[in-house]
């Protein structure tokens, strides 16, 4: 079987085991062995250092990447742990007391430093430094993983054709897989199933 790392945010972790990583697993259970790093709230960088360590460990793995939003930031303590799920499924993944994880949503709510630090640099920080930086980690996720794409649309210039959930399903089916459209647009069960399905049908031709 094909060992597969999959990365990603909230839109691939949220509401397990109803997450697209858990039904693609069971459903091609005879054609790959799964590694789901991802991780809810967590930041691109945090997902490509994830991947770094994948291709590093299963040299001839391959992998899929969901793209999250910018101005994000994940901070781990600690050790990692793998969580065997089943014989061809494992969760990658930081304790929670480890982890911290901050989006554009909490600049709002949370008044702790690492939510300060976030603000300080969304606020301050040049928009072509800003541009660049997202460019780079953009660039590096098209030239070292195997399918990337996002759930929703994000920031990207033409430089990059990434597919998008969000376009591919249409505004019907993908209001009707959200958990509470246009304010929750994380998959519900259906969605999820959805999205496995889609994804194999991305990568059925590494088997």
């Amino acid at each position: 079987m094909l060992d597969v790392g999959i990365f990603g945010c909230s839109f691939t972790a949220s509401n397990w085991p109803d997450a697209w990583p858990f039904f693609f697993a069971k459903k091609y259970s005879e054609e790959f062995n799964v590694f789901d790093y991802s991780v809810p709230g967590s930041s691109v960088e945090y997902s490509i250092y994830r991947l770094k360590e994948f291709k590093k460990q299963y040299p001839h793995g391959k992998t899929i990447f969901q793209i999250t939003t910018p101005h994000r930031v994940t901070k781990i303590l600690g050790n990692t742990n793998k969580i065997p799920v089943s014989d061809n499924y494992v969760r990658i993944s930081p304790k929670w007391d480890d982890l911290t994880v901050r989006t554009m949503g909490d600049v709002r709510i949370k008044k702790d430093k690492l939510t300060k630090y976030l603000e300080h640099s969304i606020r301050h920080e040049d928009d072509y430094a800003h541009e660049v930086r997202w460019e780079n980690a953009l660039f590096y996720i098209q030239e070292n993983t195997d399918f990337a794409y996002s759930h929703k649309s994000i920031q990207q210039n033409n430089n990059f054709t990434f597919p998008c959930v969000q376009d591919i399903c249409g505004k019907t089916k993908f209001k009707k897989y959200c958990r509470a459209f246009p304010y929750d647009v994380h998959f519900k069960r259906d969605g999820a199933i959805w999205t496995a399905d889609w994804i194999y049908g991305q990568v059925k031709q590494w088997i």
